[in-house]
């Protein structure tokens, strides 16, 4: 019979404002693995990877995003002195 195990993570983007960005999933793991405490913690850690990287592959994605539309408002235009 399987159980569910919750695991969430959450990292902190702008300290100053307490912005986060978080991941949480839910795994269907078997009750006999909770006998094979190793088998138990590979699945914990590999939730808990699972997580940190899609939490990482977001903000990069977020971050390219805004780094194409800064360039694209910023292509084309220029500032020119008329001394």
């Amino acid at each position: 019979m399987p159980i569910a195990l919750n695991i969430g993570l959450s990292k902190e983007i702008y300290p100053a404002d307490g912005s986060q960005v978080s991941c949480d999933i839910e795994v269907k793991i078997d009750v006999e693995s909770l006998q094979d405490i190793d088998d138990f913690n590979r699945t914990v850690e590999q939730a808990f990877y699972a997580c940190g990287q899609a939490i990482n592959d977001e903000l990069e994605r977020q971050r390219a995003s805004e780094a194409s539309l800064n360039a694209s408002a910023h292509n084309g235009y220029r500032y020119h002195s008329s001394n």
